[in-house]
Parts: structure tokens; sequence; C-alpha cells
């Protein structure tokens, strides 16, 4: 399984990452404990499953940026700042899903 600490090398302004796989955190460089975040973000997942269907990408905004990327099993979760290149984050993004296949 690829690792999540390339996309602090690898994409400018990336703070912190995790990734869960089957609800389970597998993976994280942040610091703090990111359960409580999880809870919500389970939920609002849930409810735009249930009215869109297929989720494959959430994006929260404020001074720090979160991004949850979805495939498959795994939830990709990303904090980083306005510097981010959204461009080059979907393309790492890309790029580890395929490699953790």
């Amino acid at each position: 399984m690829s690792d999540v600490k390339r996309f602090l090398s690898n994409v400018p302004g990336v703070g912190g990452v995790f990734l869960m796989v089957d609800n389970a955190i597998v993976q994280s460089t942040f610091e703090k404990d990111v359960n409580f975040l999880l809870r919500d973000l389970s939920l609002i997942t849930e409810v735009l499953t249930e009215k869109y269907g297929t989720v494959q990408k959430i994006s929260l905004s404020g001074e720090r940026n979160l991004l949850f990327f979805y495939h498959k099993n795994m939830i990709l979760g990303i904090e980083g700042d306005k510097s981010v290149s959204l461009p080059l984050l979907n393309i790492q993004v890309k790029i580890f899903f395929k490699e953790t296949e």
C-alpha cells in the first residue's frame, strides 16, 4: 500500500493526510485524533449518498481546506492551506488510488 506521507512532500501546502479503509484509519500524518471528524464525515457522506448516489469528493473550505476523496472502500482525507494546487492534488490522488489497488 502506498504511503500517505507522499502528499506532504509532493504537494506544497498539504498539512496532513489520513487514509481510511473499511471505516478504520490505517495511515495518518495528523498528530491529533481525527476520529471526531470522521463521525461527522460519515453522516455527511450518508446523506449525500442517499440524495445524489455515489460520492467521489467532498471539499470544505475555510482558513484551512479539507478535502475527502472516495475510492471503493477507501477515503483519503487531506488538509491543506489555500496554496494547494487542486489540479496537482487531483492527479496525485488518482495515482495514489491506482497504486493501492
